[in-house]
C-alpha cells in the first residue's frame, strides 16, 4: 500500500514524458512485495517444518495448506485494489501518503493477528471483523499452520465479496483519475 502510494508521485518525470499503461506502477509494486513475501515464506517454512520435526509442536497444519497459494492471491489483491485507491487519491491530496501510516496501524488492530476471530462474539462485531479481507487471511493462515481458528462459509463469502470490491472501485477510480492526474502531480 506504501509502495502505491507514493509509485505516481515518485514517477511524476516518467508519466510526464511518455505513455505506458499506468497500471503498470502500482502493479509493480505489487509483484515486488510478492517476491520479498516469497522469500519470508521460504524461511517461514524452514523454521516451521524444523519446529514440527525436531521439536515436536503441538502445531497442526492440515491438508488445506495446499490452498495457502489463494490467501496469497487474495492478500495481493486487496494490496493491489487498496493501492489503487491511494496512488489514485494521493495525486490530488499529497497529504494522504503522510497518513497512510496511520491507517495501516488501524487496520492492524481491525485484523485478528495478536488475538483470534473467537474472541469476538457479537454477531455485529463478527460481520464488521470479517468486513475486512484481511481478517479472513489471517484467521484462514493461522488455521492452516497451526489447526485452531474460526472460518466459517460466511467468513468466506463476505471477505471475498470485499476483496473483489475494493479491487474494482480501486480500478474504477484509478482509471478515472488517470486521464488528469499527470496535470494534477
Amino acid at each position: 500500500m506504501n509502495q502505491g502510494a507514493n509509485s505516481l508521485i515518485g514517477n511524476t518525470g516518467v508519466l510526464s514524458k511518455v505513455y505506458f499503461p499506468r497500471l503498470i506502477i502500482p502493479l509493480s509494486g505489487v509483484f515486488t512485495n510478492l517476491a520479498h513475501f516469497i522469500l519470508n515464506l521460504i524461511i517461514f517454512i524452514g523454521f516451521f517444518l524444523y519446529y514440527i520435526i525436531f521439536m515436536k509442536s503441538a502445531l497442526k497444519p492440515n491438508a488445506f495448506l495446499l490452498l495457502f497459494p489463494l490467501l496469497v492471491l487474495q492478500c495481493a489483491l486487496i494490496g493491489l485494489g487498496v493501492g489503487l485507491w491511494v496512488a489514485a487519491l494521493t495525486t490530488k491530496y499529497h497529504d494522504l501518503r503522510f497518513a497512510l501510516t496511520f491507517l495501516t496501524q488501524i487496520g492492524m488492530y481491525a485484523t485478528p493477528i495478536v488475538y483470534p476471530a473467537s474472541l469476538i462474539i457479537s454477531p455485529t462485531y463478527r460481520l464488521i471483523l470479517w468486513s475486512n479481507p484481511m481478517s479472513f487471511v489471517v484467521e484462514c493462515s493461522r488455521w492452516m499452520f497451526t489447526g485452531s481458528g474460526t472460518i466459517t462459509t460466511a467468513s468466506i463469502t463476505i471477505s471475498i465479496a470485499m476483496t473483489l470490491f475494493v479491487l474494482v472501485s480501486g480500478m474504477f477510480i484509478f482509471n478515472k483519475v488517470q486521464r488528469t492526474f499527470v496535470d494534477t502531480i
